[in-house]
């Protein structure tokens, strides 16, 4: 028997999709113990249309306004579930994103964008309102900041990504991100400002030279065993993947446990692991029951990489990283070494009887001269 699993981590800030519209955006709910209300607008809306499809769109009730690109018709939402581009360094290039306000009521929207991470688990996600970005965050300036959508509305807002001359080559992400606050109370009742979050994940790989790479990182096994036992022992196998390369990965993951020259006592295939992004990595767990003790138990870890987009030239090699561990069979050793005993003992027995017992025979005469009288 056999189990793997990921390493348990703390739960998750949130998780970025592509669009609410199309079931691929999640809602990261941020519950921010501050009053206030919600944004005002900066200066008019792009364009607005309204609503043609909103019953179909929303026929719940329950998702009350959507984020999407814009699509050709602005009163559709669009065929695309993020923003990617690929871009010379020190490129610029125009695109536009609508919010959807499927309610009754005008709505408050702020627009901004941040960089992209990986969570623990390995999920695409964005970082906090309150960090900083670095990268694609600061790339992506939106026209407006905030913006009123009227009821039954669509509003579209355009936006510029620019470059800088000194990005290195490789993929970058961020997410462009619209954000609601409305008046809610906490577990324990107090009132609070509730900030809602949609994120597009936005992709920009930049001309250049490409790295396609992960790596096995932090291997580590640790074999144990009732030193009564007489059958098999507990295999628990710990490491880490990493994007060490430019472009962000995915990939096939098997693990192997092998005896002394080579032979495979058995295997696992844990799940596969997410796109990561560039300097990202997760961490995994296997647990191997039955494992027979060989002297030395041999953990392998072998990744088959996958991009999500796209071939890539040159292709990503295959990884792969080893841990080894003494398995010593004490029942079997004992039992080797009374028998070993024993067969000296009686090659000693044995000598001692046959050095014991005279020779065959009596005992030899002894001449002597002859005395001879005259």
């Amino acid at each position: 028997m056999s189990a793997c699993s990921r390493v348990p981590h703390a739960p998750r800030r949130g998780r970025l999709a592509a669009s609410g519209l199309a079931s691929l955006v999640v809602a990261l709910l941020a519950v921010l113990v501050l009053p206030g209300g919600p944004a005002a607008a900066q200066g008019a809306p792009s364009q607005t249309a309204p609503v043609q499809n909103a019953p179909a769109q929303n026929p719940s009730g329950t998702n009350r306004w959507g984020f999407t690109p814009t699509g050709p018709d602005r009163t559709v939402p669009g065929p695309r579930n993020d923003f990617t581009y690929q871009l010379a360094a020190g490129a610029t290039v125009d695109d536009s994103v609508t919010v959807w306000n499927y309610s009754d009521v005008p709505t408050n929207f702020v627009l901004y964008a941040t960089d992209a991470i990986n969570t623990p688990e390995g999920a695409f996600d964005l970082l906090r309102r309150d960090q900083t970005p670095t990268e694609v965050g600061t790339w992506v300036k939106v026209s407006q900041g905030a913006v009123i959508v009227p009821p039954r509305s669509a509003m579209t807002v355009p936006f510029t990504v620019t470059v800088p001359a000194d990005a290195g080559p490789g993929d970058h992400a961020g997410g462009l991100v619209a954000s609601i606050e409305a008046p809610g109370t906490d577990p324990n009742g107090k009132q609070v400002t509730v900030d809602t979050r949609f994120g597009l994940p936005t992709y920009v790989q930049v001309a250049g030279a490409l790295s396609p790479s992960l790596a096995v990182e932090n291997l580590e096994s640790h074999y144990s065993r009732s030193a009564l036992s007489i059958g098999g022992g507990d295999l628990d196998v710990s490491w880490t993947v990493r994007n060490t390369g430019n472009v962000r990965l995915g990939a096939h993951q098997d693990v192997g446990v092998k005896a002394p020259f080579g032979w495979t006592m058995d295997s696992q295939f844990p799940d596969d692991v997410p796109e990561l992004l560039p300097g990202s990595s997760v961490s995994y767990s296997a647990h191997f029951t039955g494992v027979l003790p060989t002297i030395r138990v041999t953990s392998v870890v072998s990744l088959d990489p996958v991009s999500r987009s796209g071939a890539l030239d040159p292709a990503p090699a295959k990884a792969s990283a080893s841990s080894s561990v003494w398995a010593i069979p004490w029942v079997l050793l004992v039992v080797m070494a009374v028998l070993v005993g024993l067969i000296v003992w009686r090659r000693r027995m044995a000598r001692r009887k046959a050095r014991s017992v005279p020779p065959m025979g009596g005992a030899a005469a002894v001449s002597s001269p002859l005395d001879v009288t005259a």
